[in-house]
């Protein structure tokens, strides 16, 4: 039960590759994208820019963060190699919200708005993911707010604790393979 509880916990933080089990559609996104190659600290995209593309990182991690009116930042979000970002944005071309930086080294590729929705008409699969990967965001969002809400300082820090153990015991696990 715990373990089923803890997996329910980190739900968010364990996906696979985001082409994964679609070859063919990564194949053809990856014909139609630009690969970047973007050094640490560099920003991917600030808040503001028309959101006219989508990334895909082969490599390293991102941080997807805003800076409030008192100057704070708020992280929202850490890529992983595998994961697409910036879909939100892309597919009315509105201004980003947020900004993108890599945290490390890394590899992206980028793809044009019109190009990824021509992709994405032409294979369901894939346009199928990307709807399964914003819902799962905005879940994980939606369940941030709840817990900022109703939930007290140590409970929201012993989730968190469990969050980033599962997180932990996941890449000791594929790292074993």
């Amino acid at each position: 039960m715990f373990r089923e509880g803890m997996m329910e916990i980190s739900w968010h933080i364990t996906e696979t590759d985001f082409f994964s089990g679609l070859s063919e559609e990564k194949k053809e996104f990856l014909s139609l994208a630009i690969c970047r190659t973007i050094d640490k600290n560099e920003f991917v995209f600030m808040a503001g820019d028309i959101g006219d593309s989508a990334f895909y990182l082969a490599e390293g991690r991102v941080r997807i963060f805003r800076h409030t009116l008192m100057g704070k930042e708020s992280i929202v979000f850490i890529r992983q190699a595998g994961e697409m970002f910036g879909l939100a944005e892309v597919m009315g071309r509105q201004k980003r919200i947020y900004t993108a930086q890599a945290i490390t080294h890394c590899r992206v590729y980028e793809i044009q708005a019109d190009d990824f929705e021509e992709i994405l008409a032409r294979h369901y699969p894939l346009a199928k993911r990307v709807i399964e990967v914003l819902g799962r965001r905005l879940r994980y969002l939606g369940e941030q707010l709840e817990s900022l809400m109703i939930s007290d300082v140590t409970t929201r820090l012993l989730r968190l604790l469990a969050c980033l153990s599962c997180q932990n015991l996941t890449d000791i696990k594929v790292l074993n393979q």
